[in-house]
Order: C-alpha cells, then sequence, then structure tokens
C-alpha cells in the first residue's frame, strides 16, 4: 500500500509478488525518495542492514527500511549477508 508513504516521488511500473530481502554491501546507502541520484535522500543504511524489496526499475530498488518506502540501487544490495571485518586500533593483541 503507497498511499501511506508521501515521501515516494516515483512509483514503480511492476512488483514483486512480495517483499524479498536483500543486505547493504557498503558502507552507507541513501534510501531516496526516487530511482536515481537527483532524488532527495530519505534516510541511510549501512553495511550488513537488510531492507525488504518490493520492485527493481531501471537498475534500483523500491524497499522498505526503517518503516519508509524509498528507491536505493540494486548496485549495492545483496542477497547474501555481507561479513563485516573489524579492526582493532588500541589495546593488546595476543
Amino acid at each position: 500500500d503507497f498511499t501511506k508513504h508521501p515521501e515516494l516521488l516515483v512509483y514503480p511500473t511492476s512488483l514483486f509478488d512480495s517483499y524479498k530481502t536483500y543486505y547493504v554491501n557498503t558502507n552507507k546507502l541513501n534510501v531516496r525518495s526516487g530511482p536515481g541520484t537527483n532524488y532527495e535522500s530519505l534516510d541511510q543504511a549501512i553495511i550488513g542492514e537488510s531492507v525488504s524489496a518490493a520492485a527493481a526499475q531501471n537498475g534500483w530498488m523500491l524497499v522498505k527500511y526503517s518503516g519508509k518506502l524509498g528507491w536505493t540501487s540494486a548496485e549495492y544490495l545483496s542477497t547474501t549477508k555481507p561479513v563485516i571485518q573489524t579492526v582493532a586500533t588500541s589495546g593488546n593483541i595476543q
């Protein structure tokens, strides 16, 4: 139901039958009001977080993130959760 999401400026031409889970595979990913970098950023998802995708259109995914619908570049989404490595910056490592 898109009627409760006025932040969207562009609606998809077709929808998936159900939401599909994808994971962010870049440090920060803008969730935008439309399918392109010229649209306003509504939020940012970080690496490893999941989004629920409802549709794909021209290399962009319509996703539900943090209770809102928005568009993200499909290039930075993956069906597998990325391995996030941390590096110790201080302290003793044995």
